[in-house]
């Protein structure tokens, strides 16, 4: 019943919700070392098929593809295990995407798979947000702009 439920929610994904889902599961994989560098999101995305088809999956990509839903949606694998989908509610992850998609990342390159760069930008991103966020629009528009002088200073 579980694993049906986590099948039905891997059908539900589109395209490019797949493309990401394999693209996460290799970097996660790869950070724990359980793959090399030359497997291809490509081929994350057929294992993704097979386990969607009930076809034979190996433990490793199955335990990415679990933990990769958690940092796509919220509470992404404990939805696709006990209801069979997700709630692709706005998050952080969606804010973030919306906010860099355009901006290149040279400086940070080498640091893309560094988990703990990765864990600090995270940190530091979410506590600025929250230090200046106000339910009054004005003034977290102040609070922001204030901010940015000081950092770009």
């Amino acid at each position: 019943m579980y694993i049906e439920n986590i099948r039905k929610a891997f059908s539900s994904l589109s395209r490019t919700e797949k493309e990401k889902l394999a693209k996460e599961t290799k970097r996660i994989l790869l950070g724990k070392g359980k793959i090399s560098n030359s497997v291809r999101p490509a081929e994350i995305e057929e294992y993704i098929d097979n386990f969607t088809k009930g076809k034979e999956t190996k433990i490793k990509y199955f335990e990415g593809f679990i933990e990769a839903l958690d940092t796509m949606y919220p509470d992404g694998a404990k939805n696709a295990f006990f209801s069979g989908s997700f709630n692709k509610g706005k998050n952080w992850r969606d804010l973030m995407l919306k906010l860099t998609n355009d901006i290149p990342v040279a400086k940070l390159e080498k640091y893309y798979e560094n988990d703990l760069v990765i864990k600090e930008l995270k940190s530091l991103f979410i506590a600025l947000v929250e230090g200046c966020i106000t339910e009054d629009e004005e003034i977290t528009i102040q609070r922001l702009q204030a901010l940015n002088d000081l950092i770009k200073k």
